[in-house]
């Protein structure tokens, strides 16, 4: 798939489609991107991509990934004082 990474929307695009695979950590990444590049005129982004961590923080406790979880709260509690 070709994608323009400067594009808010085809960031979201490919988060998303991570997210419907279940791929949660993998989505952040480009998540983070649309976030970035739609500098908040998009609100729904930033709702798509906390709810991404969310999932992400729980895979990473089932997998006993302390350090993942960690870093996925940071990240949590960074986007969450965006609000």
């Amino acid at each position: 798939m070709e994608l323009d990474p400067s594009r808010a929307g085809a960031q979201m695009n490919l988060g998303t489609a991570l997210v419907r695979k279940g791929q949660f950590v993998e989505a952040i990444p480009h998540l983070e991107k649309s976030v970035q590049l739609s500098e908040g005129r998009q609100p729904g982004m930033l709702e798509v991509l906390q709810d991404a961590i969310r999932r992400a923080i729980g895979v990473a406790q089932k997998r006993h990934d302390a350090e993942l979880v960690e870093r996925l709260k940071s990240k949590q509690a960074y986007y969450e004082s965006r609000r």
